[in-house]
C-alpha cells in the first residue's frame, strides 16, 4: 500500500470526510503486508521547503547548514499512523485497511513515544491514541469501562500545545500538534457519542476549546513578509538562504508568508462535529 494511500484518509478524516475502501483497495490481511519493504516515495522535488520539513532537490544544502536533520518514514511512524487510521475506521464503523486488530496492537505496542521516528506532535498523542484503540477493541465489559475512564483522563492531561512566541520564531512550530489534537479529538467525540458518555464529551469539548485557543494564538504572530525579510539579513540562518535563493529573498518571504497563512487557516476551518 503506497503511503499516499494513508495520507489520504488522514485528511479525508480530520476535513469531515471519512474515506471508505474502495473496490480498488482491498484491506490487507497483516500488518506486516504493511511494513515489509518499506519505502520514502514522497516526491520532496513538488515544493519548497521553509524550515522544518524534510528536504527538497537544492533545499538540501540550505537544510544541512541550519543544522536539520532528515528522517524518511520507519516502521515506528508507520505503525503509529495504521494505529490512528485504524480507530478512526472502528470508531466510525468502517472496515479498517487491516484485519489484524491484535497484531497491530502488540507491534505498536512494542515500541514507545521515545522512538525516533515520531515527531514531538506523533509521541504527544501516541498514549491517547493507543488507550482509545484498546477501548474501542475491548472484549469484556470490565475492560471496556476500565478504558474508558483511563480515556477521560488521557484526555483532561493531554499535553500542552505550547504558546504562542513571536514571528521570528519558527512559524510552523505548533502546527503539526494542532492537526495532531484535533485529529484525535475528533475520533473521541465520536466515540463519546456512541457509547453516550457526558463526561467524555465535555473532556473533549474543553480539549478542543484549548486547541482552538493556540490556534488563535499563533495566528497572531504569524510573519509578514516585511518581517521575514528582516530577520533573514543577518546571522548564519540568513546566510545559509540567500546563499539559496539569491536576490529573490523578497519573493521567497511573501510565499512563505501566504503558505503560513493558509496552513493556520486549515486548522481553523477542522469541525468537531
Amino acid at each position: 500500500m503506497p503511503l499516499s494511500l494513508l495520507e489520504q484518509r488522514r485528511i479525508a478524516h480530520i476535513t469531515g470526510q471519512d474515506h471508505e475502501i474502495s473496490p480498488g483497495e482491498q484491506p490487507h490481511h497483516t500488518t506486516s503486508d504493511l511494513l515489509d519493504n518499506l519505502q520514502d516515495n514522497r516526491d520532496y522535488r513538488s515544493g519548497f521547503n521553509h524550515d522544518r520539513g524534510d528536504p527538497s532537490g537544492d533545499d538540501r544544502s540550505l537544510i544541512g547548514k541550519l543544522g536539520v536533520s532528515y528522517k524518511a518514514p520507519g516502521q515506528h511512524w508507520l505503525l503509529y499512523c495504521l494505529l490512528t487510521d485504524t480507530a478512526w475506521s472502528l470508531v466510525n464503523g468502517q472496515s479498517p485497511l487491516i484485519l489484524d486488530l491484535d497484531e497491530l496492537e502488540n507491534r505498536v505496542g512494542s515500541f514507545d513515544s521515545t522512538s525516533p521516528e515520531l515527531s514531538t506532535a506523533e509521541a504527544n498523542h501516541l498514549p491517547q491514541w493507543m488507550t482509545l484503540y484498546s477501548y474501542i477493541k475491548g472484549v469484556t465489559q470490565r475492560t471496556r469501562s476500565e478504558g474508558l475512564e483511563k480515556l477521560r483522563e488521557d484526555i483532561r492531561h493531554l499535553p500542552s500545545l505550547g504558546q504562542a512566541t513571536s514571528s521570528e520564531s519558527y512559524a510552523s512550530e505548533g502546527l503539526h500538534g494542532c492537526y495532531e489534537r484535533l485529529n484525535f479529538l475528533k475520533a473521541a467525540w465520536k466515540l463519546s457519542t456512541l457509547v453516550k458518555d457526558k463526561n467524555l464529551q465535555q473532556a473533549v469539548q474543553r480539549g478542543w476549546d484549548e486547541a482552538q485557543r493556540v490556534v488563535k494564538d499563533r495566528r497572531r504572530v504569524l510573519p509578514t513578509k516585511r518581517s521575514l525579510c528582516e530577520a533573514m539579513k543577518g546571522g548564519e540562518t540568513g546566510q545559509a538562504l540567500l546563499e539559496c535563493v539569491g536576490g529573490g529573498i523578497e519573493d521567497w518571504a511573501e510565499m512563505v508568508e501566504k503558505d503560513y497563512a493558509e496552513a493556520w487557516a486549515g486548522v481553523v476551518r477542522v469541525k468537531l462535529v
